[in-house]
């Protein structure tokens, strides 16, 4: 009589199990493989194939994947994770394996997945149930359900796992009587707040789900350590020290010149030496960003220390949360001010951002935003070269206009939530300044009224700003 379970005919030969592919059951599928560009740069665009299963097989690189750390998240707190801890999540898997035998007969085993557990100690944390291994032509795919939940937080960790099988210990002639190992796979893991959401994106560019997108918003905001949505958003900004402003122009073979900008003169000094850089600031829309692949470009590792213009700051950090699932309420907004009312911030969404600049009552004159003082009736021009000499000098009579930093609007990232009494919070967020406290439109120095004219001076035509009027915010007074 065969052994029980056997069936009729069973030859009693091991049965030889080989691992095939591994396939996790993540819950983005909106991960695209762009990474590098043709030239081995960083790739920032949204480009490039969706990753497909199988996540791991010997014969290709392995996929990374995506999870979301908690089924539900609640997007009015600042921490949308306070209310996870019963709808945490476990990953889920499926192993394909191959499965012979001299006969048709099966056995019954069980697969196990052996990594890191909790406290960084290994543990099982993939395992199927007892299920019967048939001989079949094809490949076998074994659900394994994950052991352990994910973390509540933002991460990016490599995910190492050893493979076994064992037989049921009630089989009569086990092929697999202790476990043994059929295969280590490695594949990078991320856990996000929730599936990736496009939704209040400023720029169609900065939409889609990359690896290098991914990776790098990940690397931000799992650095912060926390779901703390005011703390996270600080981090991001403190990356950048101030707003960089930028006009280049065009240089022979296809590179730029920095015509203005308002970085140190030893930083523009570095770029002309750097050609290959500045070449890839200028192709990447340096400084506002409005590039091929957005603001996602002010975030590359070569290009991120020669900053970036405050809107392009503030949806950098949009799209990167968006990238991780944050359903927060996130807009990118711009202040600016009335000459005649000057406190009174005028708020106004970037689709509006075309009409947000100073206006006051005399329509024959202009108005402005300063960053630093500025003196009625005087009149201020950028240094022109003396011939004499040579040099670069403010004219007599005039101040220096590149000290001042004239603005029409400073961009916002307005962050609302509601705190512990139920009752709505907005802040503020400037890029180059970060988290301004009070009134939005004080981040300014002052709010002034000029008019614009021609000089010649040193035999050239010099344009210059007269100033008619000024608003201090920092006095609260006109001068």
């Amino acid at each position: 009589m065969p052994p029980p379970g056997a069936g009729v005919g069973c030859c009693h030969k091991p049965l030889q199990v080989a691992f095939i592919s591994l396939s996790f059951l993540d819950d983005h599928g909106l991960l695209k493989d762009a990474w590098d560009d043709a030239s081995g740069k960083p790739e920032w665009r949204n480009t490039g194939a969706l990753f497909t299963h199988p996540d791991w097989v010997g014969s290709k690189a392995p996929n990374p994947v995506s999870y979301s750390m908690a089924a539900t998240l609640e997007p009015k707190r600042r921490n949308p994770v306070r209310g996870a801890l019963a709808n945490r999540i476990k990953m889920g898997a499926t192993v394909s394996v191959s499965v012979s035998r001299s006969c048709a007969c099966s056995e019954k085993c069980q697969i196990y997945g052996i990594g890191r557990g909790p406290g960084n100690s290994r543990a099982i944390v993939f395992k199927s149930g007892w299920l019967p291994f048939s001989p079949s032509p094809n490949p076998v795919d074994i659900p394994v359900a994950g052991q352990s939940l994910l973390p509540l937080k933002v991460s990016g960790a490599n995910v190492v796992i050893d493979w076994y099988i064992k037989s049921d210990p009630n089989e009569p002639r086990p092929s697999y009587p202790k476990m043994t190992s059929l295969e280590r796979t490695t594949n990078r893991r991320y856990v996000t707040f929730g599936p990736p959401d496009p939704a209040g994106l400023t720029a169609p560019e900065e939409a889609g789900v990359t690896h290098r997108r991914m990776n790098r918003s990940v690397q931000w905001v799992g650095g912060r350590g926390t779901n703390d949505h005011p703390a996270i958003i600080n981090f991001l900004f403190g990356k950048y020290d101030a707003y960089t402003l930028v006009e280049l122009g065009t240089a022979p073979g296809g590179h730029y010149s920095v015509v203005y900008s308002n970085l140190p003169p030893g930083d523009v000094r570095k770029l002309k030496r750097r050609p290959d850089v500045l070449k890839r600031l200028g192709d990447a829309g340096w400084s506002d960003y409005h590039g091929p692949a957005g603001a996602w470009s002010a975030a590359d590792p070569e290009l991120v220390k020669w900053g970036a213009e405050c809107q392009a700051i503030c949806r950098l950090v949009i799209a990167m949360l968006r990238q991780l699932g944050s359903t927060a309420d996130l807009e990118l907004v711009y202040a600016y001010a009335d000459y005649g009312d000057p406190n009174t911030a005028i708020v106004k969404a970037d689709a509006d951002m075309p009409r947000s600049t100073p206006i006051g009552p005399n329509p024959a004159l202009r108005y402005v935003l300063v960053d630093a003082p500025v003196q009625k009736g005087k009149r201020y021009t950028a240094p022109i070269r003396d011939p004499a000499d040579g040099k670069l000098k403010v004219p007599p009579g005039y101040k220096d206009s590149n000290s001042v930093g004239w603005n029409t609007f400073e961009a916002y990232l307005r962050y609302r939530y509601e705190n512990d009494a139920g009752r709505e919070v907005t802040r503020w967020y400037g890029g180059g300044v970060g988290e301004h406290r009070g009134n939005p439109i004080h981040v300014f120095w002052g709010i002034a009224e000029y008019q614009e004219g021609t000089d010649i001076i040193f035999d050239q035509q010099v344009d210059y700003r007269e100033i008619t009027g000024v608003y201090e915010y920092v006095r609260q007074r006109y001068q």
